[in-house]
């Protein structure tokens, strides 16, 4: 139809004469401020209807700003008190987490280990949020933020269990999901009380921004991310269709709320009992610094003549071999490590094993006075020790 209309409005002015299409022109041009008029007295009119329809639902937004507080004051308390580490208090830490602290997984979402970080989330948080939540209702804007923000922090835990994962990011990415969800019922309902594409337009620089932001590393992080925007469209999906005339019921927005929790407590428990390595391998490093010193201090007696061989045996049967073989105990103790850190615990695994044959070879070889055996000694030493190589350039835990 548009094309025949093209094809006919083409041929007429291409059979006026130039005073005709003169007049036309002119004609045109005089009902422009007209029709201008007429689009911003459409626009009033919406703006005012949707103005209404929010101040009857939800006159003053809470949980927005609520939110943003309590995301600035952790970190203001953490930048004030350098003692204080709201990452390791609050944050989503596999070992932690999964052995009783459940609730890291609500807390993480309110921590930030940088100033920009918390203004970009906070500020894309805002600028949606004080106008959605209106819409929507302040229970349904709270259930969908922490379904999506619980959700990827579950999926961030099996995929980072060694390292503290926290942030808000993902749970905003869920409240555009619900802005993307409440915007497509109300165009399909061609509602003119909800969220238009004009009010989308004016979001989308600070959103491409944040995307770009949060998105930019790929990997997993992404994939976090993600998860959080489909679970707040999925739920927006699911609540938001009689948004044009009335918040979502209670009794629908509990429905969801169980389901994410359903679906929280169903991923979780596959997760449950993650070991934390760190003690365990700063034990290690400590027993090889430890022992090591202790021998040379006496080897160092023994050249001077002043320590027998036979004490100098003892002192490694006596002494480094049992703290070794605790620590071999203590590492295979750990029966859930996290995946990032199985290579590690298995090179303290070996080292532990390849030091104890060295230290008992050394043993064996100063009882007899096999100075060959020595040689043997120091060759399976330096094998354990490049085994513990990179556990040293870890960190130590």
């Amino acid at each position: 139809m548009l094309v025949s209309i093209f094809v006919l409005s083409a041929g007429a002015w291409y059979i006026m004469t130039p005073a005709e299409r003169e007049r036309v022109v002119r004609a045109v041009v005089s009902h422009v401020p007209k029709l201008k008029a007429a689009s911003r007295a459409l626009r009033r009119d919406h703006d005012e209807l949707l103005d209404k329809m929010l101040r009857e639902r939800t006159p003053w937004p809470l949980a927005t700003p609520l939110i943003a507080l309590l995301n600035l004051a952790l970190y203001t308390w953490m930048q004030l008190d350098p003692g204080v580490s709201a990452v390791e208090m609050f944050g989503n830490f596999g070992p932690r987490t999964t052995n009783g602290e459940w609730w890291r997984l609500v807390t993480s979402m309110f921590v930030h280990d940088s100033a920009w970080r918390l203004l970009l989330n906070m500020t894309a948080l805002l600028q949606v949020g004080l106008l959605l939540e209106r819409l929507v209702g302040s229970l349904t804007f709270s259930v969908v933020y922490l379904v999506a923000g619980v959700l990827a922090s579950l999926l961030a835990l099996s995929t980072s269990q060694g390292t503290p994962v926290f942030g808000a990011s993902a749970a905003v990415f869920g409240i555009y999901g619900l802005l993307m969800a409440s915007w497509m019922w109300g165009a399909c309902q061609r509602a003119d009380s909800t969220i238009r594409l004009r009010t989308i337009k004016a979001f989308a620089p600070l959103a491409m921004v944040f995307s770009v932001v949060n998105l930019a590393g790929g990997g997993d992080r992404s994939a976090v991310e993600c998860l959080g925007l489909a679970t707040g469209f999925a739920c927006g999906v699911l609540m938001a269709r009689p948004v044009r005339v009335s918040k979502p019921s209670t009794r629908r927005v509990a429905t969801i709320a169980a389901a994410g929790a359903y679906l929280a407590i169903v991923a979780s428990v596959p997760l449950r009992g993650v070991s934390d390595v760190r003690p365990t391998l700063a034990k290690v490093l400590g027993i090889e610094q430890r022992t090591s010193a202790a021998y040379d201090a006496a080897l160092v007696e023994f050249r001077a003549g002043r320590l027998p061989r036979q004490q100098l045996a003892q002192l490694i049967d006596r002494q480094v071999l049992p703290e070794l073989r605790i620590a071999r105990f203590d590492v295979q103790a750990l029966s859930r490590p996290p995946r990032e850190h199985q290579p590690l615990v298995q090179a303290a695994e070996i080292y532990t094993l390849r030091r104890m044959e060295s230290w008992k070879v050394r043993s064996r070889a100063l009882r007899n006075a096999d100075w060959r055996q020595l040689q043997n000694a120091d060759a399976l030493e330096r094998a354990a020790l490049q085994r513990l190589e990179p556990i040293r350039s870890w960190g130590g835990a």
